[in-house]
C-alpha cells in the first residue's frame, strides 16, 4: 500500500534532511539572483562535532553560481584550524587545488574553471585534517569557508561560513550524537509531527 500524500511528502522531506545531517552543520542566507553573477555558499559542515583529539576531521564544503551567466575561476577557500595538519583534499569535476605540504597547516583552496547556473551545477571541496593528540579539551577548531568568482558578486553576504568544532581529548568519556542547524531540526520536527511521531532535538554545539 503506498503511502497517503502527506506522509509521502514527509517521509521525502526527511530524506532529504538526513542526507545532508551531519554533527556540525551550517548553511548560508538564501538569495535570489536571476541576473548576472551570484556566488553563494551553499553547505559547509564536518562529520563529527566534537572531535577527538589525535583523530581526523573531514570538511565538505559546497558553494555555487546563484546567477544567469557562467562565472569564471570559482574558488572555494578552507583556512586551516590553527593546529591541524594537512592529510588529504579533494575537488571533483576539474578543479585544480593548492594546499600546504602533507602534516602542514595553511590555506585550502579548490579552482574550477568555468560553473555555469544552478545548484545542480554546485562545486565541492573536501579536505581532512588531523588534531594534534595533544589538544586539549574545550579546544575550538574554527574556521571560515568562503566562495569567490573573477565577476564581481553583487552579494558578498552568502560568500563564507563559519564552522567551529570541539575538541576532546582521548580518554574522555563522549557519545556523539548527529545534530542539525535550528532550522533543520524545527523543520525536521514538523515534519515527522505530520506522521505522528515525536523527535527530541539536541541543541548544536
Amino acid at each position: 500500500m503506498q503511502p497517503k500524500p502527506p506522509l509521502r511528502a514527509a517521509l521525502f522531506a526527511v530524506g532529504i534532511l538526513l542526507g545532508q545531517a551531519s554533527t556540525h552543520i551550517a548553511a548560508a542566507p538564501a538569495s535570489v539572483s536571476g541576473e548576472g553573477e551570484d556566488v553563494q555558499m551553499l553547505n559547509a559542515y564536518t562529520d563529527t562535532n566534537p572531535v577527538i583529539a589525535g583523530s581526523h576531521l573531514t570538511y565538505t564544503a559546497l558553494a555555487f553560481n546563484n546567477g544567469a551567466g557562467p562565472v569564471t575561476n570559482l574558488t572555494i577557500s578552507l583556512p586551516m584550524p590553527a593546529g591541524t595538519g594537512l592529510v588529504s583534499v579533494q575537488g571533483p569535476g576539474g578543479a585544480t587545488c593548492d594546499a600546504p605540504a602533507l602534516g602542514a597547516n595553511g590555506t585550502i583552496s579548490c579552482t574550477w574553471p568555468v560553473t555555469y547556473g544552478g545548484i545542480i551545477n554546485s562545486r565541492l571541496l573536501s579536505a581532512v585534517v588531523s588534531v594534534p593528540p595533544a589538544t586539549p579539551t574545550g579546544t575550538l577548531l574554527s574556521t571560515t569557508i568562503s566562495a569567490a568568482a573573477d565577476e564581481g558578486d553583487p552579494n558578498t553576504a552568502n560568500n563564507s561560513l563559519t564552522l567551529a568544532t570541539t575538541v576532546l581529548a582521548v580518554g574522555d568519556q563522549h557519545v556523539s550524537v548527529p545534530t542539525m542547524g535550528e532550522g533543520g531540526l524545527i523543520l525536521l520536527s514538523l515534519v515527522l509531527g505530520m506522521s505522528g511521531m515525536m523527535v527530541v532535538g539536541r541543541r548544536q554545539v
